[in-house]
């Protein structure tokens, strides 16, 4: 497929750089016919020559317009081939100022084919030219004096003229030939690194269902041990106890959310109170901030929106402590719901059909920040700036994948030494 459209791109190209060519050379036989009306003493037959070469430019043009550029190369070079050698036998041999048009302008049509229909065209014309050479030695054709000076003078400057352009248009081509290759090599390279990402994200998915049953059994281990404790306990170690079996019932909800994650399950969504998911699982948020200081401005009346209540609570739980480990001493995270603005709205999925109510659910931090180029991968898979063991970067990668899978966006804002915030926009439940 890449190979048709660069094959596609190349003949345009290339008939681009022909009709370059010929334009030039209309021009070249304009001027020559309107010299021959003041300067040839043989107005009639000097002026049918430039006319005829005029005509058979357009003609090719014509062909080079409508795609047929192979036919348009063939019928300029033997065209011009020919008008060019009765010029030379009628006016002036192989001293003929048609003469140093013939090689720059047949070598350049055949150019534009490719470079083997080049080389014959440059052939043909070194071939025409010592025909004439052969023949005005032998005596078969009359010697001519030199060409006038002002009729020289024209045809090389006009021959540059045609050249340059020419020029012009092959840098032109190489450039946007060497673009389109970086362009293809980065689609490759891109598309190189996502099989690599859907390779790992299934090798993550299988380990995640082959450990899920395990892992499964230690927890409700957990479980009933807390339980044990939670009975015979009183006070703060009754609590957390009950923060333990909280804790064990979310952690058994992950195995669900890796396999959903690395294989793109569906999951079954419905409305949700965004503030009541919140409130939940404050307590687990409070010890995911660690010593920094948790605080909630939830907005009251909000719609309810469409998501699966466990992938909300992750969602939560990955950027509260994702802006834990962004503070270096502890800060503040600050957990934001509200309804979403009109400029928030427009930036949707949804946009096109229509101002579609949606609430957004925000987490900023007061951290250290990003950079640019950090922020723009910051939800790329397996990507992390942490130290190794520290992180393993499928945090908000698999965030991103939760919000997309329930149709919404986040987005990520920040600068260094200013703190960082990430939005979650979700769109309102269908009443």
């Amino acid at each position: 497929m890449k190979r048709d459209v660069a094959e596609e791109d190349g003949t345009r190209e290339r008939a681009r750089t022909l009709r370059t060519l010929l334009v030039a050379g209309m021009g070249l036989m304009v001027v020559g016919a309107i010299s021959a009306l003041f300067r040839s003493t043989q107005v009639l037959s000097s002026v049918l020559t430039y006319v005829g070469m005029l005509v058979e430019h357009v003609i090719a043009y014509a062909l080079a317009r409508s795609g047929r550029l192979r036919l348009a190369v063939g019928i300029h070079v033997a065209l011009y081939l020919v008008m060019v050698a009765f010029a030379m036998y009628g006016y002036g041999g192989i001293v003929s100022p048609v003469g140093f048009v013939l090689p720059p302008i047949v070598l350049l049509a055949g150019l534009t084919w490719n470079g083997r229909a080049g080389l014959v065209t440059a052939a043909a014309a070194a071939a025409l030219t010592f025909g004439f050479l052969a023949l005005e030695k032998a005596g078969v054709l009359p010697r001519r004096g030199p060409p006038e000076p002002e009729r020289l003078a024209i045809v090389i400057a006009a021959t540059l003229v045609i050249t340059g352009s020419i020029l012009a248009v092959a840098l032109q081509t190489i450039a946007a030939a060497r673009a389109r290759a970086l362009e293809h090599q980065r689609a490759r390279l891109h598309a190189e690194e996502k099989l690599a990402q859907a390779r790992t994200l299934d090798t993550v998915a299988r380990l995640a269902a082959g450990v899920a049953h395990d892992f499964n059994n230690v927890l409700t281990l957990i479980m009933g041990l807390a339980g044990e404790i939670e009975d015979t306990a009183q006070g703060q170690a009754a609590d957390s106890a009950r923060g333990i079996q909280e804790a064990a019932r979310r952690a058994a909800a992950l195995p669900r959310l890796l396999l959903s994650f690395g294989r793109g399950q569906s999951v079954a969504p419905r409305a949700l109170d965004v503030n009541a998911v919140v409130r939940e699982a404050e307590p687990l948020l409070r010890r995911f901030a660690g010593e920094s200081r948790l605080v909630l401005e939830l907005a009251e009346l909000l719609p309810a929106v469409s998501a699966e209540p466990t992938q909300l609570q992750q969602i939560l739980l990955n950027l509260v402590g994702n802006a834990r480990d962004a503070m270096a001493t502890p800060g503040q995270v600050t957990v934001v719901t509200a309804k979403a603005a009109a400029e928030q709205r427009a930036r949707a999925p949804w946009a096109a059909s229509g101002d579609v109510p949606a609430i957004v659910l925000q987490v900023t931090d007061t951290g250290e920040g990003m950079s640019p180029a950090v922020a723009a991968r910051v939800f790329e898979p397996f990507f992390t700036t942490k130290a190794p063991g520290k992180g393993t970067g499928i945090g908000l990668a698999s965030v991103r994948e939760i919000v997309e899978h329930s149709g919404g966006m986040i987005w990520a804002a920040s600068e260094p030494g200013k703190g960082s915030s990430f939005t979650v926009l979700l769109r309102a439940a269908e009443r």
